[in-house]
């Protein structure tokens, strides 16, 4: 949670309470758009810049600063349909609520036994900017301008 001033929370039009609630929702993460930095085909995973930018408390003032590059992120490929993420591509990076960790180096679909249902319940990590999978392939609404779809 982000610690705020007494001057900035005393002199907001929120309550302590209202502002303790900003903060908690404020980092949870559900899904966020990004710009494609980077593609390693060898393992299907891209590099992201968030398109948003995150505000911090520093020195009784809130600022803007850009979100940390995420590096890793695999590739969500719909339909089996594999193609080559370009750089500037536009994602969506939907965020996974534990860790991916234990299912990307131990899940085997022939014995889905090898990792805990779902939860990777023994990890402490929830939320986390680095736990997620990048959707590619969206047009932007000038893009799409003009394309025929079959």
């Amino acid at each position: 949670m982000t610690v705020k001033s007494k001057n900035l929370i005393l002199n907001s039009e929120y309550s302590p309470f209202d502002e303790m609630k900003k903060d908690i929702y404020g980092s949870f993460r559900v899904g966020t758009f990004c710009r494609v930095l980077s593609f390693d085909s060898s393992r299907g995973t891209v590099e992201l810049q968030p398109l948003i930018k995150e505000r911090i408390v520093k020195e009784d003032n809130i600022v803007e600063v850009d979100m940390p590059i995420i590096k890793n992120i695999p590739v969500f490929f719909p339909g089996g349909v594999v193609f080559t993420p370009q750089v500037n591509d536009l994602a969506l990076l939907i965020h996974v609520d534990r860790s991916i960790n234990e299912v990307l180096i131990n899940y085997d679909s022939t014995n889905p036994d090898t990792i805990t249902p779902y939860g990777q319940g023994n990890s402490k990590r929830k939320h986390n900017l680095n736990d997620g999978v990048a959707l590619v392939g969206f047009l932007s609404y000038k893009q799409a301008d003009g394309v025929v779809f079959p």
